[in-house]
């Protein structure tokens, strides 16, 4: 009977790893050299106002620029463990309307400081402090 047990409890162990996927670290090469498209802030969905879509691109030397709502924005990526920061951003001036002014200074807020990277299928999720970012990879 107790080698039943002891039977049955080492197979339950061996299916539940078999379920829990493997995370890899998400590293610098995964996110540059590629262009992101903003889908949601805090999981809502970012519907596109106008003729821009907030997005972004970091190219091989971490250089970023992208448009955070309304305004174009520039600056230098850093990365460190797998997380991610925009120092010293730079970025247009333009007065944006409702509800995109919100979006762009939860964007900008959540790209200038340390946020956690991780990726999901075509998807750059950005988690900061106080706000998640998520991107999808544009063709």
């Amino acid at each position: 009977m107790k080698s039943r047990l002891a039977f049955l409890s080492t197979v339950g162990l061996l299916l539940t790893a078999c379920v829990h996927t493997q995370t890899t670290k998400v590293t610098e090469a995964d996110v540059i050299n590629k262009h992101w498209q903003l889908v949601s802030v805090n999981d809502q969905a970012v519907t596109p106002m106008g003729n821009k879509l907030p997005q972004i691109h970091i190219d091989s030397t971490l250089n970023a620029t992208g448009i955070a709502g309304c305004n174009n924005f520039f600056g230098q990526a850093e990365w460190q463990d797998g997380q991610l920061r925009i120092e010293k951003m730079g970025m247009t001036m333009m007065m944006c309307p409702p509800p995109l002014n919100e979006i762009e200074q939860d964007i900008t807020a959540t790209l200038s400081n340390w946020s956690t990277v991780t990726l999901e299928q075509n998807r750059l999720i950005l988690q900061g402090a106080e706000h998640t970012l998520t991107y999808q990879q544009a063709e």
